[in-house]
């Protein structure tokens, strides 16, 4: 009588292929998570400059009061490339940001850009709602862009606010 010694199990080169299939899927996996980081971060960034804009021109037009008066300059948001963002009460109608003006200071979040270039202070004025940038009126039919990037400049998105006071993102 033969016998026949048969072994079951898997051979060293199946074990390794199946280790370099994994390591494969665990780097693509990580890869793609750190890229979803990115553009939550520039996503939660814009609706944070969105919420800013909408909290301003809801002051402005809701008529609230700093100190028990109304701000004679409306509220508005300053937006300074490297800077947190400030809701202001604009106490002295001049329709830009000056210290002591600030009601709320917001952060954005650390892998999101703003590409102002310069200043940029929005305010609205009730009742109408006028929309001022930089101390002048917006012009009929202008708009002003906000545009915030990833670190690595590979998602964009663009806050919007037109003369009439509309509010809204794009998405590039």
């Amino acid at each position: 009588m033969t016998q026949h010694n048969q072994q079951t199990g898997f051979t060293l080169i199946e074990l390794l292929i199946v280790i370099a299939i994994t390591a494969i899927i665990v780097i693509i996996t990580i890869v793609n998570s750190r890229e979803g980081d990115k553009i939550l971060a520039v996503d939660l960034s814009a609706q944070r400059i969105v919420a800013a804009l909408r909290e301003a021109q809801n002051d402005a037009l809701g008529g609230k009061t700093v100190g028990g008066n109304h701000p004679a300059g409306g509220f508005g948001v300053h937006i300074k490339e490297g800077e947190p963002i400030y809701i202001f009460a604009d106490i002295n109608q001049d329709h830009v940001y000056n210290d002591g003006e600030e009601q709320q200071t917001i952060n954005l979040e650390e892998n999101a850009i703003l590409q102002t270039g310069t200043n940029m202070d929005v305010s609205f004025v009730a009742p109408t709602p006028d929309v001022y940038t930089n101390g002048g009126p917006l012009g009929t039919f202008s708009t002003i862009t906000i545009t915030i990037t990833s670190s690595d400049g590979s998602y964009t998105q663009i806050v919007n606010v037109n003369y009439v006071g509309a509010i809204w993102v794009e998405y590039l």
